[in-house]
């Protein structure tokens, strides 16, 4: 994999090229201190991944990176000293494409060397390889019992989406549902990278939708995404107090109001508490409800509010969750077949 930097510190950035040149098998092709210089370097030597010090943000401003995401359409992982020092660049950065944020503050290694190898198995074209099947109803009762999983994230959800979808197999038996939070200008962008990622096709939802079996539904909207009484998925713009829009608290809420089958709602990494009242809805009625565990978060905001109102039934790390979801849904098959 091809590697550009951008970080504001030279001393910063030659010792992530030494990290990197030692510890991986990955070329770092270009660094620069700049983030426009590094649209120039692009043009020339494109990279598969960037990864960009957010304090570059501070002088050339966000708007690079939605230049990058769109133009260059190269994937960003943000690198970053301190999460709580830089929190409202990096939620800024995320919500303009970037797709996670690794701690490196020139000692520990680690953390940005796994989201580098996490990466690179994610910027290759979407998996051939075969899938364990789950076997469900039949096609004349899917529409009956079309169970959902639905996914709520933020800040780092676009890679930990990805790494989940990436394991569910062509013939998911199931709804996917998701809400992330991404400026509505880029959630286009985000269904494309996470199409390349995954079986299943990823669509955005546009207008009043009826959620069949394997798709993969996406939030299109600065407007909530909700389950309707009718069990089509549309939008409200209602005003109310949720911070985030689309909140995954209202789609979690109408779900639990709506949907008459339980199945399995996740709660990904994200700055903030959405998401978990929702989840506790969900959870009262009858839903298997995970919370991804603290070790595995980017940013263990909106898991720790779920796990501290006891929403969640399982609290897992990021490579447990897809073969636990996949287990939940072949019961439900199972207990809908006898």
């Amino acid at each position: 994999m091809k590697i550009g930097i951008i970080h504001h510190e030279n001393n910063a950035k030659d010792k992530i090229r030494e990290v990197l040149h030692h510890k991986t098998d990955h070329d770092v092709i270009w660094g620069t201190n700049y983030g426009l210089h590094a649209l120039e370097l692009c043009e020339n030597q494109r990279p598969d991944l960037i990864l960009l010090d957010v304090y570059v943000m501070e002088y050339d401003g966000i708007q690079f990176i939605s230049e990058l995401v769109t133009e260059v359409k190269c994937p960003v992982l943000l690198v970053t000293d301190s999460l709580e020092k830089s929190s409202y660049w990096v939620f800024e950065a995320m919500s303009h494409g970037a797709i996670d944020v690794a701690v490196y503050n020139g000692e520990e290694s680690a953390p940005l060397i796994q989201k580098v190898q996490q990466m690179a198995l994610l910027v290759s074209p979407k998996p051939i390889a075969a899938s364990p099947k789950i076997r469900g109803p039949s096609p004349q009762n899917r529409s009956r019992h079309n169970p959902l999983i639905l996914f709520g994230a933020s800040t780092g959800g676009p890679l930990a989406l990805a790494s989940i979808l990436s394991s569910f197999p062509q013939d998911l038996n199931a709804s996917v549902v998701i809400v992330q939070h991404v400026d509505e200008k880029f959630s286009s962008g985000l269904s494309d990278w996470l199409s390349d990622r995954t079986l299943l096709p990823v669509e955005l939802v546009r207008e009043e939708t009826r959620p069949v079996p394997g798709k993969i539904y996406l939030s299109d909207s600065k407007w909530h995404l909700v389950m309707t009484s009718s069990q089509t998925l549309s939008y409200s713009s209602k005003s109310d107090s949720n911070v985030y829009r689309p909140s995954v608290d209202v789609l979690f809420e109408s779900v639990a109001q709506n949907w008459k089958i339980p199945s399995t709602a996740v709660l990904l990494t994200g700055m903030g508490a959405d998401g978990a009242v929702g989840l506790k809805k969900l959870k009262d009625k009858g839903w298997i409800t995970i919370a991804e565990a603290e070790s595995s978060c980017v940013v263990f905001g909106m898991p720790k509010a779920a796990i501290e109102m006891k929403a969640a039934t399982e609290v897992l790390d990021l490579h447990q969750i897809p073969l636990a979801v996949l287990s939940h849904l072949r019961r439900i098959h199972q207990k809908v077949a006898s």
